[in-house]
């Protein structure tokens, strides 16, 4: 609203960060308005390297977020469970991490309680789909600050770029699921998805729940890799501060000041 009037009332130069996505497929309303308030602003810092691919929206820089480690180091054994964070709606995919555990069980003989961490419409679809499947479940509702659940435990459920930090703070390791190309490109655009020795990236992207259930019953078989994995995502997720998240914003500005 301000890109007609900034030359008349001398308005200073705008800047806007991008978050996130509308869904799949993108609403073409939000191609629209996402383009359009590039155009009127200065400088744009997106959270994600899919935002420019998928919405053509031109970035200056790029940020996954930042996180700060608990003040508790994570347990050197951490307990056989999962945990999600997260609103129970369908794009978050906690149906899907259902899913996943009832086939870790049923083909894998692999029992991990669930900890819910969120609410949303489908509470109760969730209490009925672990029920049937006998996942042991947990749920705890909205919760403000979720590290004491994350702290101690061996898996998260999550797939947004700050929970993912959160939980590698924590020394769980992450399982993401995909069920659209744009998910897809999201997660692995993610900087720990990309990192990792031979055994595979700090953090598993999969495209089906039974491709995660294999993926989860191959690392509990591996607790030598688990840890070593484990201990080397939360290295890296130290190094991922808010500070350095800061920086990025003020040399976005700094350079749009000397322009």
């Amino acid at each position: 609203w301000h890109a007609p009037l900034r030359p008349l009332l001398r308005l200073p130069r705008a800047y806007v960060t991008f978050h996130g996505y509308e869904g799949w497929p993108i609403p073409r309303e939000a191609l629209r308005v996402r383009r359009w308030v590039r155009r009127a602003c200065a400088g744009a810092l997106c959270a994600g390297g899919f935002i420019p691919r998928w919405y053509g929206t031109a970035c200056d820089a790029v940020t996954y977020g930042g996180v700060d480690l608990p003040s508790a180091p994570p347990p050197e054994e951490p307990e056989a469970r999962a945990v999600f964070v997260g609103r129970l709606e369908p794009d978050t995919g906690i149906l899907d991490y259902l899913c996943l555990l009832a086939l870790a069980r049923q083909t894998h003989g692999l029992e991990l309680p669930l900890d819910v961490c969120g609410d949303g419409s489908l509470r109760a679809e969730v209490r009925r789909v672990a029920t049937a499947a006998g996942l042991s479940l947990r749920m705890h509702g909205g919760v403000e600050d979720p590290t004491r659940f994350l702290l101690g435990a061996r898996f998260a459920l999550v797939s947004g770029y700050l929970a993912m930090w959160e939980a590698m703070a924590c020394g769980a390791l992450v399982l993401a699921l995909y069920d659209n190309p744009l998910k897809r490109d999201y997660l692995e655009a993610f900087p720990p998805a990309r990192a990792g020795g031979e055994a595979g990236p700090l953090v598993e992207v999969r495209g089906s729940p039974a491709e995660g259930a294999d993926r989860l019953a191959w690392l509990m078989a591996h607790p030598e890799e688990m840890r070593a994995r484990a201990a080397a995502a939360r290295a890296l997720a130290a190094e991922q501060t808010w500070r350095r998240v800061a920086e990025q914003y003020l040399a976005l500005w700094s350079e749009g000041m000397g322009r």
